[in-house]
């Protein structure tokens, strides 16, 4: 995983953190990691993502730690401020 990065801006620093976040095309959905500054952020500039605070409803913790796990392991993990590689630039 990434390590947290800060960002200084006016407003002072903010800490840049992973979010769980899923491109839903219907019949299911792909899972990724976002480092971002807040969820709006995230759905911002990729209004077709769901960003999560911490997971949905849905998902256990147990559950939360392999979709992470799996994440990485094809990583699909990307940061807010780089340039989007793979089907994330076409998204």
């Amino acid at each position: 995983m990434m390590a947290n990065a800060t960002i200084a801006s006016k407003e002072g620093s903010v800490e840049k953190r992973p979010f769980l976040a899923v491109y839903d095309y219907g019949m299911g959905g792909v899972w990724l990691l976002i480092d971002a500054r807040s969820v709006e952020e995230v759905e911002s500039k990729y209004p077709k993502l769901k960003a999560y605070e911490d997971k949905p409803e849905w998902m256990s913790n147990s559950d939360k730690s392999e979709y992470i796990q799996d994440i990485e392991s094809i990583k699909y993990h990307w940061d807010i401020d780089e340039k989007p590689t793979g089907w994330l630039a076409d998204l």
